[in-house]
């Protein structure tokens, strides 16, 4: 099968999730063009694909009522384990003594994978959005390529954001023994640990909605300026805002492992 270029630009868009008109190519079009290749091609192998059934989403609207339904049971487990002092379900002195046996650079080390592993799947997610789009796009408008490179640029930064962090909190990371009575470690060193855990999951889930924030609108700037030249300077400003959500999660991150010391006593 030859692909074509409205097979490109079609991708993009389905990579894309955009839904718009572009250089007089309703995206209806592209749809049912796709939808046309692919059962010629079914035809030809001898099973027609069904396209009427589509592949539900995780997040769809039927699912949101389980989800709420789960968040709603476990905040009742937790009120009722809470409720009254040695006959609730949750055992909170047991619990806390298993917590304090871990080892707090267990946390601390889950936080610093925690900020670079979700900053890195925002920014990888973010291209992927955008990346698809400006190029299906650039197979009818090659010009807006090199100047739409900076939407690129943006969700790479979220990464960097997230390498930046774990390196601070990489340096924060010292070796304290166990306490030789209880076996335990001290609560100066839990905290620590905790708070390097806090704040490296801070960062993470700052930027992996920073990235596919950006990523969109990046994807809907590049058509826009494929589109329009006029809109480019326009969409990019509102790329600008989404871009700085990311910086937010950095300075409290940095601000929560500012006390994170582990102290040998």
């Amino acid at each position: 099968m030859v692909i074509t270029k409205n097979d490109v630009l079609c991708l993009s868009y389905l990579l894309g999730f955009h839904s718009c008109r572009f250089n007089k190519v309703n995206c209806t079009t592209l749809f049912q063009l796709f939808e046309n290749r692919a059962n010629v091609s079914a035809t030809r192998s001898g099973t027609r694909r069904n396209s009427s059934k589509a592949m539900p989403g995780i997040l769809h609207g039927r699912s949101m009522p389980v989800i709420a339904a789960l968040w709603t049971l476990t905040l009742v487990l937790i009120v009722q384990g809470t409720r009254t002092e040695g006959s609730g379900l949750i055992d909170w002195a047991r619990l806390w003594v298993l917590f304090t046996r871990i080892n707090p650079y267990f946390f601390a080390a889950l936080g610093i994978a925690a900020a670079v592993g979700l900053s890195v799947a925002g920014a990888a997610w973010g291209i992927f959005i955008t990346g698809s789009s400006l190029l299906g796009a650039a197979v009818h408008t090659p010009r807006i390529t090199s100047k739409n490179l900076i939407s690129v640029i943006f969700c790479e930064a979220v990464a960097i954001y997230g390498v930046i962090i774990a390196i601070i909190l990489s340096t924060k990371l010292e070796y304290v023994p166990r306490d030789a009575d209880t076996g335990t470690f001290h609560a100066s060193t839990m905290m620590a640990g905790y708070a390097v855990f806090a704040s490296g999951l801070t960062c993470g889930l700052a930027n992996l909605v920073c990235g596919i924030c950006v990523g969109v609108v990046g994807s809907s700037c590049a058509l826009a300026d494929a589109a329009n030249p006029t809109l480019f300077v326009k969409i990019l400003v509102i790329e600008i805002f989404g871009s700085a959500l990311g910086l937010f999660g950095v300075i409290i991150a940095i601000i929560q492992s500012s006390n994170a010391v582990f102290e040998k006593l």
